[in-house]
């Protein structure tokens, strides 16, 4: 996917609210404190420094708090997108744009730090680098439009993984994989999520508004951390969509945090 044209407020807003908040204080700082200390008794730069304390101090300011509103308000979005299509999916109705935040969402919620390339046309190149153990990933989603993934695909992201140096990369489709692509991404490394498996992964999620032993709230030694709070988690079984009767780590701290773990994930 070609990469959009940056500008000082999109890259703000394409970070963590909070360090949008801390680059703003810490700027501001700077221009109205620090340009004074630097320009002490020198009567030309006291004067630049008064302008930027009283002008650019604000501004600068201002501008990352505005940056820093619309990552927190696109954060929100996000997340309350992944909760609607929780045991409901259907991918279909998104367009590519909600399809990959999706995407981003759903690795977030297995301990996964995302970042969006950025992109103003669908399906082509990476779409998302990921970030976990040190060690980085590449995504590339393609829109539900694309029933069927061939071959071409997987090697554009064979590609991008060894001109990138990831660890290796991840192929996400709403749609299908053609034979000859299953087997070409299975020699290359490249762990596929195709609609049958996403639609699966999100089901599990909407079961922890029904599920047996909610009153077991303590981590058995030896359990698996939560992968979005850290808790411990414990064995839960689903009594709604897809996964109903199969059992799934759920976070202890529910239901102030619904992260989860299916089984295959952790070998106690």
């Amino acid at each position: 996917m070609g990469r959009r044209k940056s500008s000082l407020l999109s890259d703000l807003a394409s970070l963590p609210w909070w360090v949008g908040v801390a680059i703003g204080v810490a700027g501001y700082l700077l221009f109205a404190h620090g340009a004074r200390v630097f320009a002490s008794g020198n009567p030309l730069l006291e004067g630049v420094a008064q302008s930027a304390a009283s002008f650019l101090a604000p501004m600068w300011l201002l501008l990352c708090l505005f940056g820093s509103g619309f990552s927190g308000l696109k954060d929100w979005r996000t997340r309350r997108l992944y909760d609607k299509q929780r045991g409901r999916p259907n991918l279909a109705a998104l367009s590519w744009q909600a399809f990959e935040r999706l995407v981003g969402e759903h690795f977030r919620r297995r301990g996964y730090r995302v970042s969006a390339t950025g992109g103003s046309r669908p399906d082509g190149g990476i779409d998302l680098v990921l970030t976990k153990d040190q060690e980085r990933y590449v995504v590339q989603c393609k829109h539900w439009k694309a029933r069927q993934v061939g071959v071409s695909v997987v090697r554009e992201l064979v590609g991008s993984i060894t001109q990138s140096g990831a660890a290796g990369g991840f192929l996400v489709t709403s749609g299908k994989m053609t034979g000859p692509a299953m087997e070409l991404a299975n020699d290359s490394g490249i762990e596929v999520v195709d609609g049958t498996s996403l639609r699966a992964d999100l089901s599990p999620h909407d079961s922890l508004d029904g599920v047996n032993d909610l009153s077991e709230t303590s981590a058995p030694p030896g359990s698996p951390a939560c992968p979005i709070c850290s808790n411990g988690m414990v064995l839960r079984t689903a009594r709604r969509g897809r996964q109903s009767g199969q059992q799934f780590w759920g976070c202890s701290n529910f239901p102030n945090c619904r992260g989860t773990r299916q089984l295959s994930e952790v070998r106690r």
